[in-house]
């Protein structure tokens, strides 16, 4: 029985040998095939994922340097100064 996986059996296997494939009957060759192929695009598929999870965090730690950046360009207030704008903002409006 061919065993379509490596040793650690989490990943497929690349190194077949033409004896392995040609022990094969017709429909377990195209079994194969087919698994081969969907493991492939699976892997091609985590590999992707992977790719956009690393951009996704480099464009959040981007965003994160220009938030710190606008906050820190807001000029610092503290309560006592907004309390004096609430009131003078009242005062004059009244």
């Amino acid at each position: 029985m061919l065993n379509p996986f490596d040793e650690t059996a989490s990943r497929l296997r690349r190194d077949f040998t033409e004896a392995e494939l040609m022990g094969l009957d017709e429909p377990a060759r195209d079994a194969l095939t087919a698994l081969l192929e969907a493991g492939l695009a699976c892997e091609a598929a985590e590999a992707e994922e992977i790719e956009a999870e690393r951009e996704l965090r480099r464009l959040l730690n981007v965003w994160d340097e220009k938030l710190i950046a606008a906050q820190d360009a807001q000029p610092q207030t503290d309560h006592a100064a907004e309390l004096r704008k609430v009131i003078a903002a009242q005062s004059m409006a009244s």
